[in-house]
């Protein structure tokens, strides 16, 4: 295949390939393909190259065409039909979707499936004839037709019923029964899943459930063919399944068949946050005891998933794990990889309470120890190594932490078979009250994931009196938290919570390894109230490729206890304040500009402006104030802090100050960068020269040259947020438009 100036480095396919293995070269193709075109869309494209692209297009149609053809028509209502492989002989049936994204819904499908034992088509996702589609490889010997009296009795199928609701997968059966097939040997496989998840069979889209699975009850229903062939399935039929399902279908899975399925980001995260919550309600329904000493290993797997991301940043992995009650803040323990320091660290709050009563119990325990065993101490943050590095982190001994370790904290520790636990007894950091830092060594050691978990397990009930350990809460503890969260972001007392409260409310991952509960489509009865933009000004531009990889923007709490240890703009005192436990930002609205009369107000950051998402004010773990308070969470002020109601009404009533705050916990994910604004032409070059030099193209899916934006007042970021981009300047749009200026700026 001769080399093109478009695909430097085109794929070359082999005769003799099957299917499944030359679609995964087909999809590299088409992706490099893709992310060229969008860059050469930024630009004038001259005839020439359009006919080169189209010649390139051809080409991979005519290759696909080449692997197999076509044998029989198509069945059912989508497009499609039966294909052989021309060397293998193998058939598959080919079904081209209206809508790609249901192919990428089928495929999720099948492959939870088989992840569960269940059988179901293998398939894989293709771009045949220009066209997205979906394989599905024949059933041995054939597949024969089977009965809806044959299906009731097969265990392959009701085995899968529990998993069928799950998934959401409401025409398992057929409308008469014709979804189901039986191999030579009689084995039942289901064969046409396309409508599951949030598909409908025919296309149409259909809620799907991130907190319940009405399907219990609704694919019993007699009347449907799924109720006829399910019925009489017992109550101990489904535990026994959904404990099967929640054994084997880790998070970590479900990250990497929607990952496989090339759905964009907001629809797989989406996606994988109702699959997982799904999960989660069945632990809850069926009672499910999770051995919280399992949680651990897995948790260390999706550690290590995060290390290619990473990989350059002086940023360790983090990932987050849903425990306790009432005990711990956000019903949350975060697990942080330190193999540069052979260990793992565990690292969270107490609650207010919980913690001054623990202080004062081992204060006194503190006195009739043994030094060795309990003693006072402090709790380090220690610089990490960059991913990928070869250089060796110095551990420091107690006379030169500053080299490169922060003391954050005076604690209490207590060491017990290797295991360092400190808790903080500080009071003036408030960032740092309730802290609990757990180092548990790995180097040089054959302890296993479930021994650690066991160990913290055995911490968390023993040394720190938390109930459960690191079981996940229960439904009912659930509820009250999420009710108590109401009532704190919205300024209310608990009688006043709204009685649908808990429906409302859906944990979500909004960072990278943090959740937090959140109150779907809240932003656009904020945007009734008045338009508004949420923004964050940069200290410097050159930290943009950095945001980038890290997955977002971080707290100064969340970089210093990953290893990231430096100074923003006001770190030491935001973590004296408690506003280092937060990403700051500012909100404008519409009504704020109007009643200040400060209409033509100019953004005058020329280190850049990231407008976020308005859907980010959906989160309810953040807090504001109508001036720069630091963050301050000091009693004495946070009880001034205002509502999500008070910031707007505050700001219609001519309470407009450009020094507002609001503070989100943790940090905010990439995926809710809208744009990154600059004021002239020269920044956004500037710009577009950074991220290219760290290898970046695009963001969110979208060529730089499209998130970067021209805008100079306060009015336009407002316009940007709200989707009124016509008359905004995009680098893409000013490229296009003014081709001779690009040698000036570069």
């Amino acid at each position: 295949m001769e080399k093109s100036p478009i695909i430097n480095n085109p794929v070359e396919l082999k005769p003799d390939f099957d299917i499944l293995e030359v679609n995964e070269y087909i999809k590299n193709f088409v992706t490099k393909l893709r992310e060229k075109l969008k860059k050469l869309y930024s630009y004038r494209i001259d005839p020439s190259t359009r006919v080169e692209i189209q010649t390139l297009q051809g080409a991979l149609d005519s290759t696909t065409e080449n692997i197999y053809h076509k044998i029989d028509q198509q069945l059912g209502t989508n497009e499609g039909g039966w294909y052989e492989n021309n060397k293998t002989r193998e058939r598959f049936y080919i079904k081209f979707y209206k809508n790609p994204d249901q192919a990428r819904i089928e495929y999720i499908a099948n492959a939870i499936y088989k992840k569960l034992g269940i059988r179901a088509v293998e398939s894989t996702l293709l771009d045949m004839d220009g066209k997205f589609a979906i394989a599905s490889k024949e059933i041995p010997g054939g597949g024969q037709s089977s009965y809806r009296e044959e299906q009731a009795k097969s265990p392959d199928i009701r085995s899968g019923f529990l998993a069928d609701t799950y998934l959401a997968n409401w025409d398992v059966v057929g409308l008469v029964f014709d979804n189901i097939m039986k191999d030579a040997n009689g084995n039942m496989y289901r064969v046409d899943n396309g409508g599951s998840l949030n598909f409908r069979a025919q296309g149409g889209l259909k809620d799907f459930l991130p907190n319940d699975i009405p399907e219990l009850k609704n694919m019993l229903n007699p009347d449907f063919s799924a109720g006829q062939v399910f019925a009489g399935i017992t109550e101990e039929e489904l535990k026994s399944q959904a404990e099967h399902l929640v054994q084997d279908l880790s998070d970590g899975d479900i990250e990497e068949i929607v990952k496989q399925s090339g759905l964009d980001e907001e629809k797989a995260k989406i996606l994988k946050q109702a699959l997982v919550g799904r999960k989660r309600f069945l632990i809850n329904k069926f009672k499910i005891d999770q051995r919280p000493m399992e949680r651990i290993p897995i948790a260390i797997e999706k550690l290590k998933e995060q290390l290619d991301r990473l990989k350059g940043l002086e940023l360790r992995p983090r990932v987050g794990i849903i425990a306790d009650a009432d005990k711990v803040e956000n019903q949350e323990i975060d697990i942080i990889d330190a193999s540069d320091l052979g260990r793992y660290e565990i690292n969270f709050k107490l609650t207010d309470n919980h913690w001054e009563t623990i202080i004062k119990e081992l204060k006194e325990k503190m006195e009739l120890s043994a030094p060795a065993e309990i003693r006072e101490g402090a709790i380090y943050y220690i610089r990490a190594v960059a991913s990928g590095s070869e250089q060796e982190i110095t551990k420091l001994d107690w006379e030169n932490q500053y080299d490169n370790r922060a003391q954050m904290a005076e604690a209490i520790t207590i060491e017990k078979d290797g295991v360092i636990i400190r808790v903080s007894t500080e009071r003036y950091r408030r960032s740092l009250s309730g802290l609990v830092h757990i180092e548990v060594p790995h180097e040089n050691t054959d302890i296993s994931g479930q021994q650690i978990g066991l160990i913290i397990n055995n911490i968390l009930e023993e040394i720190l009196q938390i109930p459960g350990g690191l079981s996940v809460p229960t439904p009912e503890a659930e509820i009250e938290y999420k009710k108590a969260r109401y009532a704190w972001h919205h300024k209310i007392t608990l009688d006043q919570v709204p009685q649908d409260m808990d429906s409302k409310l859906i944990r979500q991952e909004v960072f990278p390894g943090y959740f937090t509960f959140c109150e779907k489509d809240k932003y656009k009865k904020y945007e009734k109230l008045s338009p508004f933009a949420t923004y964050h000004s940069l200290n410097s531009t050159e930290t943009l490729s950095w945001i980038i990889k890290a997955g977002g923007l971080l707290s100064t709490h969340e970089r210093y206890r990953r290893g990231l240890i430096f100074n923003g703009s006001s770190s030491l005192q935001d973590l004296e304040t408690g506003g280092a436990d937060n990403v700051f930002v500012r909100t404008v609205t519409l009504d704020g500009l109007k009643t200040t009369h400060s209409h033509d107000a100019t953004i005058n950051n020329e280190r850049g402006v990231i407008i976020f998402n308005p859907r980010i004010l959906d989160r309810t773990d953040w807090y504001a104030y109508p001036v720069d308070e630091y963050g301050k969470t000091t009693p004495e002020v946070f009880i001034y802090r205002q509502s999500p109601e008070q910031l707007f009404d505050d700001q219609k009533n001519g309470k407009f100050s450009i020094e507002n705050e609001q503070m989100f916990r943790c940090g905010i994910s990439l995926s809710d960068i809208l744009a990154i604004t600059f004021r002239s032409e020269e920044k956004m070059f500037n710009a577009r020269k950074i991220l290219r030099a760290a290898g970046i193209e695009t963001i969110n899916g979208r060529p730089v040259e499209e998130m970067i934006v021209l805008i100079k007042t306060l009015k336009d970021a407002i316009d940007l947020s709200g989707g009124k981009t016509e008359q905004l300047m995009t680098l893409a749009k000013f490229i296009q438009e003014n081709p001779d200026e690009m040698k000036r700026y570069e």
